[in-house]
């Protein structure tokens, strides 16, 4: 039986994403991954993450920005990382995807994609304004706004820094939305 999972806004590679800062609600300036020092040790920490939670028949939704690499001579490290991580991958192009549609295919993405709508979810990159959301949706899953707040109850922002830097089951978004518009 496989399983449906939901990732965002890994950035593998890109460091200085370990040294952006935001003040949070008490005035507070914390950095936006403080987690980790480096895109080294947090990279390394996402992908075992992957690893150990996604099997070889699952299906992983990424939505948006995979990676900040732009340059050519780091597409070779892109497509052997991807393409070794089990899973059957799907991608949701993000604001940071800028690798020609082949790079991410040589790198095991089967299906990619500007937004979808899966087991009554619409899955974007962006949080999508909520009177484009169909009738039919129950939300949107998405990321880009990193360590922010879901911004409304329709939205569920699964950027890694909202999911303890792993994927998330299909099932655990919605779960999460059903209880946020109850309240």
């Amino acid at each position: 039986m496989s399983n449906i999972f939901l990732h965002s806004d890994w950035h593998w590679r890109h460091q200085r994403i370990y040294e952006f800062t935001y003040t949070d609600a008490y005035g507070v300036e914390r950095r936006v991954r403080e987690r980790f020092a480096t895109c080294v040790e947090g990279d390394a920490y996402i992908e075992q993450r992957w690893r150990d939670l996604i099997k070889p028949q699952d299906h992983c939704w990424v939505l948006g920005d995979v990676t900040m690499f732009r340059g050519k001579h780091q597409i070779y490290e892109f497509i052997a990382l991807f393409k070794s991580l089990p899973g059957h991958k799907r991608l949701i192009l993000g604001n940071h995807d800028h690798y020609d549609i082949e790079v991410y295919q040589q790198a095991g993405f089967e299906k990619i994609r500007g937004s979808n709508v899966i087991s009554g979810l619409l899955l974007t990159h962006y949080p999508v304004h909520p009177s484009s959301l169909p009738r039919r949706c129950l939300g949107n899953i998405h990321g880009h706004i990193h360590q922010q707040p879901d911004v409304s109850p329709l939205h569920l922002n699964v950027s890694v820094e909202r999911t303890d830097y792993e994927p998330v089951p299909i099932e655990w978004a919605l779960e999460r939305l059903r209880e946020k518009q109850k309240e």
